[in-house]
């Protein structure tokens, strides 16, 4: 036996009459406005750095946040909309408005209580930038809002067609050098050819009507053949017998490969060597134990110059912090232990501009993901977080990393140990981590990491090198 279902030509009627009709109400709505995807894109321009502060490396504790370290991470979503509507008395002068609205994660609000809305006009070449509203601009408007229910909405008037930005900095007393949010570029089109105001209300109501009438013919149609459909389906049943239909199989749901396990590795870029022997480890992690390495040298295209990359790094399901994270694979933290990543820590809790001594922003992007983490006391919850903290054999100053004090692995005496303790719980075999010892990868490391040494013995230090620039800035009072 079998039993048959069929679909209602009334309801499927009234599904196609709801679906022109919110069609036409969009497409009315939509007229005169222009709206720009949200964005939320850091400017890369140095910031200048207007006083110093004291160290700050006690209120990390259950205290707030201060200013200056929420005025770095904070975080918000930035939408733009334009419109232009006519005038009744100058139709060829349409009246163009921007409305800019900012709203801050609550997890990312910075002390500050009010926001620096401005607007911003970019040249001919600025929307062929991958990072818009930065360079080549013009400035437009400005204005102060309070920050109230952690958004922030603010709307210029009378304005001209062409493209427009939007830029959000946090205002603080005394000024810090916060971070700068920039919104994608919004176009408000010249509105066309001058109309006269009466003829195209006229046509506009007239094609409104042809509209409606139309709707309302099809609707009458539509119950029409649902009715006759109902009375033919009715008068059918009662000539047939009753059919019991054959139960549904039971559902299952379709099974997801999660993937290979994620490992996110933050270090510092102190020499060229260096990041050779953290290249080689990358390798390692990713040919012998099957691991998926998420670092600056694997991220696409211009993925790892960006604000969004190095927040999304601090990332990780921690159950204790964010019960709502769940990661369908195992996602751990790899964090590489260095003089160069002490001495910057020490410059970053200190307040100094790490710009002076890095050739990119790469490094101060990896210090916004430590800031991000320290900020999510991630370093208090051990193994809920899965982070673990590598120390290299050339590694000569005596402090410490504030990240799970208690996982120190020091390479290369123990790294089968920090193999198997990535590799706990995933479904990879812990076998892998005594095979991975034995393995061209291994080998490859191990000479990357003596070369490493030996170039850091010899210069590591020296006025040119990293590590020399930070032990500069840090003698300056």
């Amino acid at each position: 036996m079998q039993g048959h279902t069929h679909a209602s030509p009334l309801t499927c009627g009234m599904l196609l009459g709801g679906t022109f009709l919110v069609t036409l109400l969009g497409y009315c709505a939509a007229l005169g406005t222009v709206v720009s995807p949200s964005g939320n894109i850091t400017s890369q321009q140095p910031l200048e750095v207007k006083e110093q502060h004291p160290d700050l490396s006690g209120a990390r504790g259950s205290g707030p946040i201060p200013n200056s370290v929420a005025c770095t991470t904070w975080n918000a979503t930035v939408i733009v909309q334009g419109s232009y509507q006519p005038d009744r008395l100058t139709p060829d002068q349409p009246q163009r408005t921007i409305q800019a609205t900012v709203n801050l994660f609550k997890s990312k609000v910075p002390q500050c209580k009010k926001l620096d809305v401005a607007l911003w006009t970019p040249g001919e070449s600025a929307r062929d930038q991958s990072i818009p509203c930065v360079d080549n601009i013009g400035f437009v408007a400005e204005e102060t809002r309070t920050i109230v229910n952690f958004s922030v909405v603010v709307k210029f008037e009378n304005l001209s067609a062409g493209n427009y930005c939007v830029r959000v900095s946090p205002r603080c007393e005394p000024p810090e050098d916060c971070l700068t949010l920039t919104s994608k570029v919004i176009e408000l089109p010249s509105g066309g050819s001058p109309v006269p105001a009466d003829g195209a209300e006229s046509r506009q109501s007239r094609l409104l009507w042809l509209l409606l009438l139309s709707l309302l013919v099809g609707a009458a149609l539509v119950i029409a053949l649902g009715a006759f459909w109902v009375w033919r389906h009715s008068l059918l049943a009662r000539k047939k017998p009753f059919i019991v239909g054959s139960p549904l199989p039971p559902f299952h749901k379709p099974w997801v490969d999660p993937g290979p396990p994620v490992v996110k590795v933050v270090y510092s870029r102190d020499s060229e060597t260096h990041v050779v022997a953290v290249s080689r480890l990358c390798e390692l992690l990713r040919r012998e134990l099957g691991f998926r390495v998420e670092w600056d040298e694997a991220a696409a295209h211009l993925a790892h110059v960006t604000h969004d990359w190095a927040m999304a790094m601090a990332q990780l399901p921690c159950p204790h912090y964010n019960p709502a994270v769940k990661a369908v694979t195992p996602v751990k933290m790899l964090v590489i232990e260095s003089d160069g990543a002490l001495l910057k820590h020490q410059a970053y809790r200190q307040h100094k501009d790490l710009g002076l001594v890095s050739e990119s922003n790469v490094d101060e992007l990896y210090h916004t993901t430590y800031a991000a983490l320290l900020s999510n006391h991630a370093q208090a919850l051990g193994d809920y977080c899965h982070i673990t903290v590598a120390r290299l054999p050339y590694t000569t100053l005596p402090d410490r990393l504030d990240l799970v004090p208690e996982k120190r692995y020091l390479l290369p005496e123990h790294l089968q140990p920090l193999l198997q303790a990535l590799l706990h719980g995933t479904t990879l075999p812990e076998s892998r981590a005594e095979l991975a010892l034995r393995s061209e990868a291994h080998s490859h490391f191990s000479a990357a990491l003596a070369d490493a040494g030996n170039s850091h013995n010899e210069k590591g230090f020296a006025e040119d090198s990293l590590c020399g620039k930070l032990r500069a800035i840090l003698a300056h009072s």
